[in-house]
C-alpha cells in the first residue's frame, strides 16, 4: 500500500499545475531560443550567398585583368592596346574608315504585308 502511496503522490505532484506550468514555461523559453537562432542562420546564410556571388564576380575580374596584364607583357599587346586607346598608327600607315550607308525604310521598295498594314490601322 505504501508503495501505491508513494506513486500517487509523484503522479500528483507531476501533473500539478505547478508543474505543468514550470514544463510549459521551460518548452516557451526553448523555442523561443530556437526560434532565434534560426532567424540569425537564416541572416548569416544569405550574407554568405552575397559573398559568395562577390567572390565569383571578384574572381572573375581577377582572371580579366591577369589576362590583360599578360597582353601587356609582349610588344604585340602592348601595340594593340595603344593603338586601341589612343588611336596611334605607325608612321607611313595610313586608316580607312568604312562607313555603311544608312537605308531609308520608305526606300526599300518593299509593300507592308496585310498584317502590318492591318496592324497600323490601330
Amino acid at each position: 500500500m505504501r508503495e501505491f502511496n508513494e506513486k500517487r503522490l509523484l503522479r500528483r505532484v507531476l501533473f500539478s499545475w505547478g508543474s505543468v506550468l514550470i514544463v510549459g514555461t521551460l518548452l516557451f523559453f526553448s523555442v523561443r531560443g530556437l526560434v532565434s537562432v534560426y532567424e540569425r542562420y537564416a541572416e548569416a546564410r544569405k550574407l554568405r550567398e552575397a559573398a559568395e556571388g562577390r567572390l565569383g564576380g571578384l574572381t572573375e575580374r581577377k582572371d580579366t585583368l591577369q589576362a590583360a596584364i599578360t597582353s601587356l607583357e609582349t610588344g604585340r599587346g602592348f601595340e594593340e592596346e595603344v593603338r586601341e586607346r589612343f588611336g596611334v598608327v605607325r608612321p607611313g600607315e595610313g586608316v580607312i574608315d568604312i562607313v555603311e550607308e544608312k537605308k531609308e525604310e520608305g526606300a526599300t521598295g518593299t509593300q507592308p504585308s496585310v498584317l502590318e498594314w492591318f496592324l497600323k490601322l490601330f
